[in-house]
Formats: C-alpha cells, structure tokens, sequence
C-alpha cells in the first residue's frame, strides 16, 4: 500500500545491507560527512541501529538516516528491528529505504540478505527502494543491462519491474575523501532522487506486514497435530518471521510438513488399529489361559475323583475278600457241624442196635452248633450283597 505523504524538506532514509557491503559509507555520503563508524575501520562497530541528521545544500533537503547496524545479519532480533522502525518510522514513516549491495560480491550472502529485506516489511517495501551498488566501476546504465551473473541480473529486472530505483557509488574508504565524493555526480543523483520522493513506507504496513505473516504462520501450526512436525512448522514459522526466509519458500516448506504430518497421522492411526488388534489379541489369549486353567483345575478334580473310586473300590475288594474269607470259614464250620451231627446219629444207631437203654427221640444238638449255622448263613447273605453291588 502507498500513502502520499505531504512535501516537506525532511525525508526519513532506512539504510538495509549485509554487513561489509558498505552501509555507514553510503550513509556517510548522504549526510555529506563521517557520522557513521564503518566496518572497515579500526575499533567495534556499535551492533545497534541510529540517527544521524544532516542539510543537503543542493536540495535543502533535511535527511534523517537510519543505519541499521547488524540487522541482515541476523544480530539484532525482530523486536529489535520492530522498535527501531517504531522509533526512527513513526509517524513520518519511512521516504527511501535504501539497500546497500557491494559491487563484485554478489553471492549468497546478498541473496540471503534481500530475502530478509522482503520477508521482513513485504513485497511492497520495493516500492520505496533505493538500490545502491556500492564501489562500483559501471555506471547505472551499464548495471540495468547485466545479464551476468544470472541472479544478480533476475534481482535487477525484479527490483525495476516493482519500482525501485538503482543507483551506483564510486569507491571511496578513507573518510577524509567523504565529503569530496559526497559531491560526486552520482551521490547528487541519489540525493535528488530521495528528496522527489512523495511516498512513504509507514509503520503501519510493517506492522500489518509483520501481523499477517505471524496469522498465517499460526494458522499453519494449528494444522499440524503430530509432536515432529509441529517442532519443524514452528522452527519454519521462526526462520519466516526472523527473515531467514521468503515466504514462498516457507510455503513450500509448511505444504511438505503438512504431507509429513499427514503421513505421520496416517501411520499413528495404523499404529492406534495394531495396538487395538493387539489388546484384542492379548485379551483372548487371557481368556485362552483362563480356560486352560479351568480346564487344568476340572482335569485335577477328576484325577481326584477317580484316586477316591479307586481306593474305594479297592475297600469294597477288600471287604469282599473279608466275606469270602468269612464264607469259607463258614462253609468249614458247617463241615464240622454236620460231621459232628453224622457222629451223633452214628452213636444213636450203635445205641438202639446194643438193646441199651432207650433212647431220646429227640436228638438234641448242641447250642455251638446252631450259632456256627447262623453264621454260615449271616456270611451267605452278606456275599450275595456284595456281588449283587
């Protein structure tokens, strides 16, 4: 979004580059004087962002330039960076931001550095860009008509096609020759250039920039359920938020987490069904040994069973041998019962045939043998029972 903003002599200029590219150099020539320590010189670099003022006398143009110290870098955080654009932005908001790139070293650092450029305040923040090659031998011409390297050309066209101006900057290091080539022709052009601007990048748009990134990082999160995924989509949602990444590239990455939770769901849910056919499994092998051991205790209560109907038949053998013994010594006793009674009737014949006394009709048998009879018959009765069973 572009907001008109009103003609006044101030402009606020946010100075973005990888560290080495040559920001404080190319803020010092927009200032016309040494105000910001490079990296090239001896002693530390304050790794913090300030706000150098200065009059250009050619535009009287008042320029207030931000130099935003270790931001690509990734030195300072996002809040960092949030409350420098809050502080040096706001209200005003920002007239040129400036991108520093060294002339000669175009590679992945730089590559690295445009991307947290555009991840950081939006695809429209080119709108508002200043594109300076720093200590470049071409002119500006010559640079809108690279074709190598081919990244470095495909950055130029992408620059140009949104908006942003390319200028380019002699060389220069030692600070005595700042204010010299401050007047340089292709500084003046710079200058120029900024002080026509009517447009500026408000901390309103990197706010809302920053609010939509942070909602649909969020609404990713909240997709993925699985614990691995879920850590890689918030290690990605980081990496987008810090600028470490553009947001297509981060959207590739969230749609390939998406297929890995997916997959991960997928196989939690196989796992979920093999556990559950194993808990069926382990349940009726429980129920298995439950009715082995059933039938284990029924076999025991048999085996028992039959040792008590083996001992009692062997007591009921037992008694019947007692019985048959009984019998036969019952069958002996009536033996001697009737030979007894066969000696009887023998002295009764002698006794009647020798003309002797006469004797008792009745013959009288002794008491011992009738209880020898009952006893015979007692064993007889009890044997029949017994075979009968």
């Amino acid at each position: 979004m572009v907001e008109p903003c009103q003609a006044i002599p101030h402009k606020n200029v946010l100075i973005l580059g990888k560290t080495g590219a040559g920001k404080s150099y190319v803020g010092n020539l927009l200032l016309g004087r040494p105000a910001f320590l490079s990296s090239d010189d001896f002693g530390s670099v304050p790794q913090s962002c300030h706000l150098e003022m200065a009059r250009d006398p050619q535009t009287g143009v008042e320029l207030s330039v931000i130099d935003t110290c270790g931001f690509l870098d990734i030195s300072l955080s996002s809040e960092q960076v949030r409350t420098t654009i809050s502080q040096f932005a706001a209200p005003a908001g920002i007239h040129a931001i400036v991108v520093v790139v060294r002339a000669g070293r175009f590679g992945q650092p730089d590559i690295d550095a445009l991307v947290a450029i555009t991840t950081s305040f939006g695809a429209d923040v080119w709108k508002h860009a200043v594109i300076i090659f720093n200590q470049c031998s071409k002119t500006r011409e010559e640079i809108m008509e690279l074709t190598q390297p081919a990244s470095l050309a495909g950055y130029i066209r992408q620059w140009t096609a949104a908006g942003a101006a390319i200028f380019t900057v002699p060389s220069c290091t030692a600070e005595v020759d700042v204010e010299q080539h401050a007047a340089h022709e292709d500084v003046q052009a710079i200058k120029e250039h900024i002080a026509q601007r009517t447009t500026v990048y408000s901390y309103r748009q990197f706010e809302e920039e920053r609010e939509r990134l942070q909602a649909r990082a969020q609404t990713a999160l909240e997709a993925i359920t699985t614990r691995g995924p879920k850590q890689r989509m918030r290690d990605a949602n980081q990496q987008l938020l810090d600028g470490v990444v553009l947001e297509d590239v981060w959207e590739e990455e969230a749609n390939r987490i998406k297929l890995e939770d997916e997959e991960a769901r997928e196989l939690e849910g196989r796992l979920r069904q093999t556990e559950a056919q194993a808990g069926e499994a382990r349940q009726q092998r429980q129920q298995a040994e439950s009715a082995a051991r059933q039938a284990a205790q029924q076999a025991q209560e048999d085996r028992e069973r039959c040792r008590h109907a083996e001992a009692e038949a062997r007591e009921q053998q037992q008694r019947a041998r007692n019985a048959t013994d009984l019998a036969r010594q019952a069958e002996q006793r009536m033996a001697e019962v009737e030979g007894e009674m066969a000696q009887a009737r023998a002295r009764h014949s002698a006794a009647v045939d020798g003309g002797g006394e006469e004797p008792d009709p009745q013959i009288r048998i002794p008491g011992p043998v009738w209880i020898g009879v009952a006893v015979v018959l007692v064993c007889l009765a009890l044997r029949r029972w017994l075979d009968a069973r």
